[in-house]
């Protein structure tokens, strides 16, 4: 079987090293840019990022990260260290002769009913030829960073202005030539990045945000166990509470988080309700704590200077800088190809469902492994996309049990939601999440039996348990059954075949 798989980052290299060495497919690999990585590719990630998690938790399956790249499997990576590690999987799981970089997927057109082909354009060269497969995986979708906003005086300034993905070396060089300050704008995780790259490099920083935010504090969360020993008993219980508290008190949940130090803010007199999913440490905050800070946002650009004003208060402050950098985040940029079924355009982005999350009934040989179908991070949706295609695959289905299937599915989907509506009582809030917590149990207990090391996705749990949510005052759900769970995530990490659904390229040949 010859699948075609695209984006070579953590999703599409660990899929394709599945699909080629456990089930003996042909595959070829497209990505757009001239490295691999993926949103860590050169050229793509700025300078200095580091992730967000552990090394050992976001190493390819059966694939730890060699200790010459990381030596204390706790510590988190550097994009450099990144590309090395996954550089190295690709030559080690023989995948290197199939991908094919600068190669930009413009059309998949499923032109058969077992069919597919892509249209791909080279990007060096413009020369464009097809690739035809029995399967496509589709894992890139892409982030852009929000750019500078077009404000009064911008034509008049001399200075650089940057994203925060535009910072190169190239970029800090000039910066550091210059020997004026820099303007940092934006409170988001990538602002903290580029402050401590900014002073690492003795390159001057002036702060300004409307409102810095609390992020997850990286230290307090692996500490002790660097340490070798727990986490002190009060911190558990605070965390835990704060955690159980999320859903329906965020502001005493995040209150709750802060005391416990799981927290971290440059500026603790923040409300505790300004939160980020960004993950922090000690040493970062200190250095942001270090460089001058100014709350308000840029109103205006001078030829080198910037107006800051603060909301509610006339007043405005001048700071000369060089240079901007826009900090403000990042927004999902789906840079899909054309889509076509029998010579037809279809337009996947006003697709109501797709079938499990992943295929969309007029293209049931294209599987989309995100944004929306996540089923685990980086590697992980990698692994267990393979897994859940290879089960689709085995059923046979045909195009109209396919659109049968997605719109049973829509149905149940529609019915959680209207009875998951959030009303004000305070009581239909609590219900509702225990309701869904403890279904999630359910389905997590059965993964810890099953050899899952980590917890199940949401998403993908609610097709079990939307199918078994029969009344909201009284709940009548089923545990689901093993061949159920794995049927939705797929098997976990190195474990052999159960309940008859293919994991070898043995049973592959059964059943395809």
């Amino acid at each position: 079987m010859k699948v075609l798989i695209i984006g070579a980052g953590w999703s599409g290299i660990q899929a394709a090293a599945m699909l080629k060495n456990r089930y003996g497919c042909e595959v070829v690999i497209f990505d757009q840019n001239a490295n691999i990585g993926g949103t860590w590719a050169k050229g793509i990630a700025y300078s200095h990022l580091t992730t967000h998690a552990a090394a050992s938790t976001i190493e390819f399956v059966g694939y730890p990260f060699p200790k010459d790249i990381v030596s204390n499997p706790l510590d988190r990576v550097p994009t450099s260290d990144v590309v090395e590690y996954m550089k190295r999987y690709v030559d080690d799981t023989g995948l290197g002769d199939d991908i094919r970089l600068n190669s930009q997927v413009e059309t998949i057109h499923q032109i058969s009913e077992k069919e597919v082909r892509c249209i791909v354009r080279n990007a060096i060269s413009g020369e464009k030829y097809t690739e035809d497969g029995e399967f496509v995986m589709l894992s890139g979708f892409g982030f852009k960073a929000r750019k500078f906003p077009n404000i009064p005086g911008a034509s008049d300034f001399e200075g650089s202005i940057y994203t925060s993905h535009d910072v190169s070396e190239a970029a800090l060089e000039k910066l550091k030539k210059s020997n004026r300050p820099v303007v940092v704008a934006g409170g988001s995780k990538a602002a903290h990045d580029i402050i401590n790259t900014l002073v690492a490099h003795d390159i001057p920083v002036e702060w300004v945000a409307r409102k810095t935010y609390w992020m997850y504090n990286y230290d307090k969360g692996i500490y002790h166990r660097k340490k070798g020993r727990r986490s002190k008993p009060f911190d558990r219980l605070k965390a835990l509470i704060g955690h159980l508290a999320f859903g329906f008190l965020p502001k005493t949940s995040m209150r709750l988080l802060r005391l416990s130090d799981l927290m971290l803010n440059v500026h603790p007199e923040t409300s505790a309700a300004d939160y980020h999913l960004g993950v922090v440490d000690y040493d970062m905050v200190k250095v942001a704590r270090s460089v001058p800070f100014t709350q308000g946002e840029i109103v205006a650009l001078q030829k080198d200077k910037v107006v800051i004003q603060r909301k509610g208060d006339a007043t405005q402050k001048l700071i000369s800088c060089s240079a901007i950098i826009a900090c403000f985040g990042t927004e999902v940029a789906p840079n899909y190809p054309e889509f076509k079924a029998n010579g037809e355009k279809v337009d996947i982005l006003k697709a109501k469902h797709l079938f499990q999350f992943s295929i969309h009934q007029k293209l049931p040989r294209l599987y989309f492994m995100g944004p929306i179908a996540l089923r685990g991070l980086g590697m992980l949706n990698g692994y267990h996309a393979v897994q859940h295609a290879i089960i689709y695959l085995s059923k046979r289905m045909t195009d109209d049990e396919v659109k049968i299937k997605t719109k049973q599915e829509q149905k149940l989907l529609k019915r959680f939601f209207k009875t998951n509506d959030f009303k004000p009582q305070l009581a239909r809030v609590i219900s509702d999440i225990k309701n869904l917590m403890n279904y999630l149990k359910l389905v997590d207990s059965i993964g810890k039996k099953l050899g899952y090391s980590y917890p199940l996705n949401l998403g993908p749990a609610m097709l079990l348990y939307g199918a078994y949510y029969k009344n909201h005052s009284k709940p009548v759900y089923r545990e689901p059954t093993e061949k159920e769970v794995i049927s939705v995530f797929g098997h976990p990490p190195n474990k052999e075949n159960a309940n008859g659904i293919p994991n070898s390229r043995t049973d592959l040949k059964v059943y395809l």
